[in-house]
């Protein structure tokens, strides 16, 4: 056997070309390259010999396991990939859009006219059409236009020393200052030309902290009030004289107001010539008081409050305001404690009586006749009667007078800007945006 293979080893080594000695290889690498690649293997060429160019190609692709379409196809895309230009680079989470030398927008509000954009501000409260007040000239020249400040609500709000006189230069004609704290000085020197008169029409002043001089000069500037209210105001001799002024008046309210004079009334009540609601409770008027504005009351009023005259209101004005004002409507004379029950005949002389309110009036009842307010159902548009304190009565009244409703009201709602626990109108109208 070993002689056999000693014989084809001499004959294979004679056949050689140069006749030199065969190096036997190994098997792996008699193998060719396609076929180690499908075994998921690749040709190790010698780190000593150095690789031309074609071969290093030729290296390249031998490497890869797999040599097919595929392969090919991944390949290109991975250097599509490489030579890709990212414009976000590593850092595309934070990218951040480049400022442009020149508008990025156009301004619409430049393509409207004024009053266009003052439609528009006519929706934004007035917290807002001050802020927009503040943008550029355009928009504070518009925002301070009249028809934006009409209405305006105050109430029980504190404001700054001099802040009175720029919310009357705003044009406003709805103002509600009602528990409002207005410091001196109310108004800041020449802050109104002498001839200047403001545009109020509705001024609500119930319970405000105003100084004496900052409501006489208030009061100075308006000539165009058609309803005003000073409840728990000083209402002085010069304050009447102001409010005189307002010939066009209708609605006054007065309740528990300070130092009213009779001279003060009387100016008054002889140039407000078109009041048909005024009401003075508890404001206390003396005798003369009385006297004088039942011989001065326009014959169209309506309404009248004059609770609070314990002593100090009599028959006599009783039966003067039957005969100076027979269109009243609504009349209150509660705590009226010196009328006397002839005083009943007397109310019922009135026609157009709808609403009377004789509460805590203790003598007016007589004893020896309950039957005597009876009377009262004579009158034809009587619809409510008041009658707290006197609740000894009611069981019988019920049982007469079936079509008349009793202490229906508890408080009178004569000439008062706001009445129950809504506070976002005065006398009917908004106040607040």
């Amino acid at each position: 056997m070993k002689g056999e293979c000693d014989m084809k080893y001499s004959e294979m080594k004679e056949n050689l070309p140069n006749r030199e000695e065969l190096v036997v290889e190994p098997e792996c690498k008699r193998m060719k390259p396609d076929v180690l690649m499908e075994m998921g293997l690749a040709m190790l060429e010698d780190e000593d010999e150095p690789l031309s160019a074609g071969d290093s190609q030729t290296m390249v692709s031998m490497r890869s396991p797999y040599n097919n379409t595929e392969t090919k196809l991944l390949s290109r895309v991975n250097e599509d990939i490489n030579t890709f230009n990212d414009p976000f680079g590593d850092n595309f989470m934070m990218f951040r859009r480049q400022k442009s030398n020149g508008r990025t927008g156009e301004d619409h509000f430049r393509t409207l006219s004024d009053e266009m954009v003052l439609s528009v501000f006519r929706w934004l409260p007035k917290k807002t059409l001050k802020q927009c007040a503040l943008v550029c000239r355009r928009w504070r020249n518009i925002a301070r236009d009249e028809e934006l400040w009409t209405r305006l609500d105050l109430g029980f709000k504190t404001l700054c020393p001099g802040n009175l006189g720029d919310i009357i230069k705003s044009g406003v004609r709805i103002l509600r200052l009602a528990q409002a704290d207005i410091p001196e000085p109310a108004f800041e020197p020449n802050t109104f030309p002498d001839d200047y008169v403001s545009r109020l029409q509705f001024l609500d002043l119930s319970m405000a902290v105003i100084s004496h001089q900052g409501l006489k000069a208030l009061l100075k500037r308006t000539k165009h009030l058609i309803k005003l209210s000073l409840e728990h105001c000083v209402v002085s001799d010069e304050v009447c004289d102001a409010i005189a002024q307002n010939t066009q008046l209708e609605v006054l309210n007065m309740t528990m107001v300070y130092a009213l004079s009779p001279n003060g009334l009387r100016t008054i009540i002889t140039n407000c010539r078109r009041l048909v609601a005024l009401n003075l409770g508890w404001s206390g008027l003396t005798v003369e008081a009385l006297d004088v504005l039942m011989s001065c009351l326009p014959p169209n009023i309506s309404q009248l409050n004059l609770s609070g005259c314990r002593q100090q209101f009599l028959d006599r004005h009783v039966f003067q305001l039957v005969r100076g004002c027979p269109k009243l409507m609504e009349l209150d004379i509660s705590d009226a404690n010196d009328i006397s029950p002839s005083t009943i005949d007397i109310l019922c002389q009135f026609k157009n009586l709808e609403h009377l309110s004789i509460s805590r009036c203790y003598h007016i009842f007589n004893p020896s006749c309950p039957q005597n307010v009876l009377k009262l159902g004579t009158i034809p548009s009587l619809r409510f009667l008041d009658l707290f304190g006197l609740e000894k009565y009611i069981p019988n009244l019920v049982l007469s007078l079936p079509s008349i409703e009793i202490n229906k009201f508890e408080f009178s709602s004569i000439a008062r800007p706001t009445v129950g626990i809504r506070r976002t109108s005065i006398w009917g109208l908004r106040v607040r945006d």
